[in-house]
């Protein structure tokens, strides 16, 4: 098992950024690998999730402040100007996108394929052929149709989700590592100034993963056994990063 880094969000915007970012993970992993049915519940859930969240006004202002700390970046010594460049026209790009609307409300709204199937979906056992024909008819097509199909519907989100990703990569490569070690499986963390988020990297032989509470300011990390499900109660190391937004 290789090591496993686990995130914790210490405000709002930022976890329903990772709960964006991480269904939009099996919606193209669905696709990836031609998951047939399996690709509509990522595919639902990432419509759901964008439309009870107005993630638009967040990310044109993280974009702006990222834009305008890049320019500043670009004045320090030893810096790498082409990568700086390439990210400045990246933002941009992905902010005029995100201008645009996106369409996606009214596409699925009206595609009565996809509502016939997502209304379905929610009852247990309910996707049988004589339930849904039509999807049984789909799964039929050639794999190269349905991929190029699902693509169709995921390109509705991508100005938004590679903006996600954009801030996100931002955000976690705004602080290094550190070495750590919980205490009795214990770890409390003050900070004077307000982090983001939170990662923690664990040597899986250990058999833990912490559970994590707290919030801009203060967090604390407990070791769970995996075995027992219970609190760890040696010295545990790990590696910490409190990961912070301008």
């Amino acid at each position: 098992m290789k090591e496993q880094i686990f995130e914790y969000p210490l405000n709002t915007k930022v976890r329903g950024y990772l709960r964006l970012e991480h269904i939009n993970t099996q919606l193209e992993h669905a696709i990836k690998h031609d998951f047939g049915i399996g690709l509509f519940q990522p595919l639902f859930g990432l419509y759901e999730l964008c439309e009870r969240v107005d993630y638009k006004n967040d990310l044109l202002k993280d974009l702006d402040k990222y834009m305008q700390l890049a320019t500043k970046w670009q004045d320090l010594p030893d810096i790498d100007q082409e990568k700086i460049e390439a990210l400045k026209e990246n933002m941009a790009q992905y902010r005029s996108q995100l201008i645009q609307p996106l369409g996606a409300a009214d596409i699925f709204q009206r595609d009565r394929f996809l509502n016939s199937i997502r209304q379905r979906l929610t009852v247990t056992g309910a996707s049988c052929n004589f339930d849904l024909p039509q999807l049984h008819y789909w799964l039929a097509t050639s794999p190269e149709q349905r991929i190029e199909q699902a693509d169709t519907w995921h390109n509705h989100f991508k100005p938004l989700v590679r903006s996600v990703d954009c801030i996100l990569e931002l955000i976690r490569e705004s602080e290094p590592y550190s070495e750590n070690t919980a205490k009795d499986g214990f770890f409390q963390h003050i900070n004077h100034s307000p982090i983001a988020m939170i990662r923690v990297k664990i040597d899986p032989n250990s058999r833990c993963y912490p559970t994590i509470s707290g919030h801009k300011n203060r967090f604390a990390i407990h070791m769970v056994h995996f075995d027992n499900q219970q609190h760890y109660v040696n010295d545990t190391k790990f590696s910490l990063a409190c990961c912070s937004e301008p």
